[in-house]
């Protein structure tokens, strides 16, 4: 309901294009509510996958968990997890990680319907 409201305003229309004028979308200077509720807009106009990156684990859940409640369950919201093992540890990977990540590559790839990916830097070497 609130989300559909902004999509309504001017002020964010004029936002939308300047942040979409770019090839790659960089969102800093706000209050992580305030980032969570301008990502979920762009998100519903761009009609594309998005990938957010942050910084750690706590922040991923923490956005992932808002832009979720802000998109409701008519989109694909995930949380792209990294390992929490150090590299040099003698321990397999956590099954439970290596599947989560394995059903956002299956969305990616299907490409039935756009999802919203929150991911932290420390997952990005599983995803190149």
């Amino acid at each position: 309901m609130l989300l559909d409201l902004i999509q309504k305003d001017t002020d964010f229309h004029n936002l939308f294009h300047e942040l979409t004028s770019k090839p790659e979308l960089i969102v800093h200077g706000l209050t992580n509510s305030a980032k969570s509720f301008i990502l979920a807009n762009v998100f519903k106009r761009l009609n594309k996958h998005l990938i957010f990156i942050v910084n750690n684990h706590h922040e991923a859940q923490t956005y992932f968990r808002e832009i979720k409640n802000l998109l409701g369950e008519a989109y694909h919201v995930y949380n792209f997890p990294s390992q929490e093992i150090s590299p040099y540890d003698q321990i397999n990977s956590d099954v439970s990680v290596t599947s989560s990540q394995y059903q956002v590559f299956q969305n990616w790839e299907s490409k039935a319907q756009n999802s919203f990916t929150v991911m932290t830097f420390k997952a990005l070497p599983s995803f190149i």
